[in-house]
């Protein structure tokens, strides 16, 4: 008999049919639930939003517990690392050799890189699961009962960690039967697809060397969509500039202005599907391989995987109407983490998928940059691409340095151009420049964290007002999304900071990291990121603080409470042992280490990725 005057805790993964379901199970019992996560899943949320008699029923009885991984300790850390063990030991076990679906695809595609998709899918539900039963497990909700959909990988995960942590949950697993509904709704996805395109008959595929997705806009002097452009390797007539997202607002923006340049330009959602000699292969993938694959799954007991094969097909859709309608040599990528799904269907039309990186790749090890699938990787040097080479499906990887660093080195050469821009600037005294980082209570830099950096810059500015002290943020500051606990203390914060006379703010729209670097002394990074890094290639000296309890960037494991810190008063007396000439980066940090992050010494970077991506773009 289930005891309804007991909550559970509502564990959600990465199917959202699935959590559809813990849902409707609820409402159905009235079951109280607890969901241990910060927010709970927009995806499902925003489902049941018009449905008002549901709605209530999550008001009233689902309540949340706002904790994540970050505010603990080396939670973060860790579960990227168990997530990648536990995605190969349960391939291994119940995919490899036991399932025909990832050698029919690849068939079906002709590419090898399907394999890389499973397995990134099974890390990202694996993540979803790990990070519930984790918070569940050192939280304060004294609660054992727990909600969860069965299926193997659930089962899979809550045996593990069950066994590994010596936890006995009571759990109640609920059985999701709702994938036919999930072809239905396929269809019925695809249907609308092809209604709100429409169709044009044999429109000549148009010839580009290069696309990418409008996504950094025109205002930076080195990550600008325009940045490939030379007019000797590159003109702006070998480039079109695409958007896959009408919705989301600075890459419209940045697509918007593209227009405006007179770059070619489409946005992939709206694409018309061009009826031309490729339809047939179109409609047989699009139409017949989904069903097929559904019966395939049904009968071998594996329907768990179909969620993963409808987004799939749903992911590749827009990319292969694209490509039905352009003949495109070469696309650069901008995500960093996925887009398995555009790199095989871009390859099954010749088309190579390619990215340059442009911060350091040594931030964690973790799934979070694990099974990606492009073609060509540009690297700064071998570190970033080495340290997750296992789990990659990369072809080839090709070395050009640092990218920024020619902007870097025509900005120091107009010091006193870039200086007149502040009227504020000492140029007697000494300058640190502090950078913060992207932060979200999900995420392994929280609130709470951000706020103590923005605390540590205020007491640094009232404890050496004979020195320059700058903030680039990442974003705008009046445009940072903080919560309503702790807005209140933002607005003391900030308030305070900007009375300080030795405090000068950089808007991140007006200037670079290449120009901010080019006129400090000393750059301070909010956990284990890019500027710092970037800096110490510069040749400047470079600290990071960082007390989320990272202890696998190469760093934090050689360099702790020497470049790295966790505690700020240790942080304090090293930046005035750099200001007072005691202490240097170079003291510590040798040549060959910069050359691991920095393949080259010279400034050379663009020349060597533009002559690669030549190299592929006239192939």
């Amino acid at each position: 008999m289930l005891d309804t005057e007991k909550e559970y805790i509502a564990v959600f993964g990465e199917d959202i049919l699935d959590g559809l379901c813990l849902i409707l199970w609820g409402w159905l019992r009235n079951i109280k639930m607890i969901v241990i996560s910060s927010p709970m899943p927009s995806r499902i949320t925003d489902i049941f939003k018009r449905t008002s008699f549901i709605r209530k029923y999550m008001k009233k009885s689902i309540k949340e517990h706002k904790r994540g991984l970050g505010n603990y300790k080396g939670l973060w850390y860790k579960v990227n690392e168990e997530v990648i063990d536990l995605t190969l030991r349960f391939y291994d076990w119940r995919l490899k050799h036991k399932s025909n679906l990832i050698s029919y695809y690849n068939r079906v595609l002709t590419t090898d890189k399907f394999e890389a998709y499973i397995k990134r899918n099974l890390a990202n539900q694996i993540f979803a699961l790990l990070k519930y039963l984790h918070l569940a497990r050192i939280s304060n909700i004294k609660q054992n009962k727990i909600l969860i959909n069965r299926n193997p990988i659930n089962e899979f995960v809550v045996g593990y960690f069950q066994d590994k942590y010596k936890i006995k949950y009571q759990i109640r697993w609920i059985s999701s039967g709702w994938r036919a509904f999930a072809l239905g709704a396929y269809y019925g996805w695809l249907f609308k697809q092809c209604i709100y395109r429409g169709i044009v008959f044999n429109k000549d595929r148009k010839e580009y060397k290069i696309s990418k997705e409008a996504a950094w806009g025109f205002y930076q002097p080195t990550l600008r969509d325009d940045i490939l452009i030379d007019n000797d390797k590159f003109k702006k007539s070998d480039i079109l500039i695409l958007n896959f997202n009408t919705e989301h607002s600075p890459r419209l923006e940045a697509f918007e202005e593209a227009k405006k340049r007179g770059f070619a330009t489409a946005s992939v959602e709206k694409l018309k599907i061009n009826i031309n000699k490729n339809i047939f292969s179109i409609l047989f993938f699009y139409l017949w391989v989904p069903v097929n694959v559904y019966f395939q799954l049904l009968l071998s007991r594996q329907l768990y995987l179909f969620y993963y094969i409808i987004m799939f097909h749903k992911g590749a859709f827009p990319v292969e109407i694209l490509m039905n309608s352009y003949h495109i040599k070469c696309h650069i990528s901008v995500i960093t983490y996925d887009d398995i799904a555009t790199t095989i269907i871009l390859n099954k039309y010749r088309t190579k998928n390619v990215i340059f990186h442009w911060s350091d790749m040594t931030c964690y090890k973790g799934y979070g940059y694990a099974f990606i699938a492009h073609n060509i990787y540009f690297t700064w040097g071998n570190i970033h691409y080495d340290y997750h080479a296992d789990y990659y499906f990369v072809d080839k990887k090709i070395n050009t340095g640092c990218i920024f660093k020619r902007e870097y080195n025509k900005t120091v050469e107009n010091r006193e151009r870039t200086i007149k821009r502040l009227p504020g600037f000492k140029e007697e005294k000494k300058t640190v420049i502090f950078f913060d980082s992207s932060f979200n209570n999900a995420f392994r830099f929280t609130e709470e964290f951000f706020l103590e950096y923005l605390e540590i810059i205020k007491e640094f500015c009232k404890k050496n007002k004979d020195v320059n002290v700058f903030l680039k943020p990442k974003s705008e500051m009046d445009k940072l999304r903080i919560s309503q606990d702790n807005y209140s203390r933002y607005k003391k914060i900030w308030n305070e900071l900007i009375s300080c006379e030795s405090f000068i703010y950089l808007n991140p729209i007006e200037w670079s990291v290449e120009q901010a670097l080019s006129i400090s002394d000393i750059c301070i990074n909010m956990g284990m990121n890019s500027p710092s890094t970037i800096a110490l290639i510069f040749g400047k000296d470079a600290l990071y603080y960082d007390n989320t309890g990272i202890t696998s960037h190469p760093f934090a494991e050689k360099y702790m409470n020497k470049i790295v810190f966790e505690d700020k008063n240790r942080l304090f007396a090293q930046i005035n042992n750099i200001l007072n000439g005691s202490f240097s980066c170079k003291d510590v940090i040798s040549e060959g280490e910069i050359r691991e992050y920095d393949a080259f010494e010279d400034d050379e970077a663009m020349e060597r990725l533009r002559s690669g991506l030549s190299e592929l773009s006239t192939d």
